[in-house]
């Protein structure tokens, strides 16, 4: 619940995460402020005993926000949206149906496929001494090789891994990084953890691999993920830049753009000395856009150049090629919104849901 409320970037204390989460319904209504504080708490008190990356952080006020910047733009009117990867209902279908029993050549070839969807190069080995598998990113000069070793067991408890084994083709097969499948990760155990880091494993559980084909992950932004450690520490950081990042930004300033920019087109009809709107103009244009829109964001040059070339594209063909900008048509009905106060998309919830269990507090106790 805290994840989905703090999700904007703004710190908040207990008791305005406690109103929130009342007011957008996903908290019940016998939960107390103090409930929430001491949870959070506790979490973060944990994750860090653990060598963990903690998902919300608490500053010198006592207020939670998540580990992530403020972000002070304006919602998009429309979203930028990925879909989930090919046949990824399937893919995690396989993945659970192979990873608890006895047919361990089954579940590697499940994760092979499994990246396989996600863009990479899925190579299956197996066999006495041989890596399960090796993943190349087809990144051109960014490409990068992963060994992936996997493991299956029966029952819910998760035995002891090696981790050592997982590392062990990296120089032979030269792979900048080693994964590490399993059916389920024993994500506070400090023994696991710190072989996670000694030996430079990424280890991930089926769950994760199941959320990374919803999202439709690709093999470029998982890069930054496959770091030594738990995996799926690092996957909000991508959720956020999916959500906050540079993509939106540019979607926002096109939007405004495209608005603002047509508005005084016609403003200035018959005008005999009409101004051009070159790349400061544009960004003098933004800026009072989004004061419009009570926002607190500036605008940077890069943003504006890339939100000039959406326009212009010919996907698009909003705006005229050119070093002047010129609005050709008039843009659509909806412009961009306020931040933060409609509910999210199903998809987004249930992965913010999904990422709030594994941080660790109790979820409204």
């Amino acid at each position: 619940m805290a994840v989905i409320v703090l999700d904007d970037g703004k710190a908040r204390n207990a008791g305005e995460i406690l109103s929130a989460g009342l007011e957008r319904g996903i908290v019940r209504s016998d939960v107390r402020a103090q409930a929430i504080f001491d949870s959070l708490a506790r979490y973060i008190q944990r994750a860090h005993m653990l060598g963990r990356r903690s998902v919300i952080t608490m500053d010198e006020y006592r207020r939670f926000r998540v580990d992530q910047p403020p972000d002070e733009w304006p919602d998009p009117a429309r979203p930028v949206t990925r879909p989930s990867a090919p046949t990824s209902q399937a893919l995690v279908a396989q993945l659970r149906a192979t990873c608890t029993g006895e047919d361990a050549t089954g579940f590697e070839i499940a994760v092979c496929q499994a990246f396989s969807a996600l863009g990479f190069v899925a190579t299956h080995l197996g066999g006495h001494e041989a890596p399960d598998g090796v993943l190349d990113a087809p990144l051109g000069p960014l490409a990068y090789r992963a060994m992936l070793e996997c493991k299956t067991w029966q029952g819910t408890r998760v035995p002891r891994v090696d981790v050592a084994e997982a590392a062990k083709y990296r120089p032979a097969f030269h792979a900048d990084i080693a994964l590490l499948v399993v059916p389920a990760l024993a994500e506070y155990d400090m023994e696991f953890n710190s072989e996670l880091r000694t030996h430079e494993v990424s280890a991930w559980s089926v769950d994760d691999v199941a959320q990374l084909l919803e999202i439709g992950a690709d093999p470029h932004e998982l890069r930054a993920l496959f770091v030594p450690g738990i995996g799926a520490d690092h996957l909000g950081d991508l959720l956020w830049e999916r959500r906050h990042g540079a993509a939106k930004r540019v979607t926002v300033a096109a939007e405004l753009l495209w608005q603002t920019v047509w508005d005084q087109q016609k403003q200035l009809v018959g005008s005999p000395d009409v101004p051009a709107i070159d790349e400061d103009a544009a960004m003098l244009l933004l800026d009072q856009s989004l004061r419009a829109r009570g926002s607190s964001a500036t605008a940077d040059r890069v943003t504006v150049r890339l939100a000039i070339a959406q326009l212009s594209a010919r996907t698009c063909a909003a705006a005229a090629e050119g070093d002047r900008l010129v609005i050709v048509r008039p843009p659509p009905e909806t412009a961009a919104q306020p931040a933060a106060s409609s509910p999210r998309d199903s998809k987004t919830r249930r992965l913010y849901t999904w990422l709030n269990s594994r941080a660790g507090p109790s979820r409204g106790r």
